[in-house]
């Protein structure tokens, strides 16, 4: 068995989430067979804390600096996770890696610091749970190789706004390396893209400990510095008030 640990993300994505893998097909099954492999993974019941930073640098060359926490809770067949950037803006997520249903809840939006908001540099809330990965399958391009992994290439394609994602899978370890959003079919430069770049193990998890965006609001690079990990049992409790409590606005995610 192998374990997996996807913290963002979201881990990623950043979903970012916790990611833990129990393979039951090969590399080279049917691309069906694959990505359902790839979006029902087993989770053991766990919560996990992140605390990081993302360095962001705008298009006109201004850097930029915000702490990034993410707080994830994981059973066999949802991610539920709470975002809250740059300390005051907050945002919960909910994914059914069965159903593949994604749901948001913008808890607080400060609007006196839209310039420095989550969208404001090019993130969008579904990047941290992967809901990407549940769209709808389009088609599957020749297997490429980065960083030494060999990946099988699917484009997926939103079932609301039509937006499409180029993900690089990884054969072996059966998680996405790289995702470009595309807007159209016939859009030919992503308008967005993720590369997963850095991973560290800890406590038997592998965990993303670093992560680049690239896109029309400029560059970020995030880095997670301080983690929390836990599985939960009966001596072991999710905490009452492990999500930050406030009012939200729910909707559903389109990005």
């Amino acid at each position: 068995m192998l374990r997996i640990t996807m913290l963002i993300m979201c881990v990623a994505l950043l979903n970012i989430s916790i990611w833990s893998l129990n393979a039951k097909t090969t590399a080279d099954d049917d691309i069906q067979l694959f990505l359902e492999t790839v979006r029902n993974q087993p989770f053991k019941e766990s919560i996990a804390i992140l605390e990081g930073i993302i360095n962001h640098k705008r298009i006109d060359g201004r850097k930029l600096k915000f702490p990034i926490e993410l707080r994830l809770k994981l059973n066999h067949d949802q991610i539920s996770a709470q975002i809250i950037f740059n300390e005051h803006e907050r945002y919960r997520l909910h994914q059914n890696t069965v159903s593949g249903e994604s749901t948001f809840q913008e808890e607080v939006i400060p609007t006196e610091s839209s310039a420095s908001s989550l969208s404001s540099i090019g993130f969008e809330p579904g990047d941290f749970t992967l809901s990407f990965l549940h769209w709808s399958f389009e088609s599957e391009l020749d297997s490429k190789i980065i960083k030494g992994q060999r990946c099988r290439v699917v484009v997926l394609k939103h079932p609301v706004n039509g937006k499409r994602v180029k993900i690089w899978l990884s054969k072996k370890h059966y998680f996405p390396l790289k995702v470009e959003w595309s807007k159209t079919e016939s859009s030919s430069d992503p308008y967005k893209t993720i590369t997963f770049t850095g991973f560290k193990k800890e406590n038997n998890f592998w965990i993303i400990k670093e992560f680049k965006i690239t896109g029309e609001k400029g560059k970020s690079v995030v880095k997670f510095k301080h983690n929390t990990i836990r599985l939960i049992d009966k001596d072991h409790r999710i905490p009452d008030d492990f999500f930050i409590g406030s009012q939200s606005k729910s909707g559903q995610i389109n990005n």
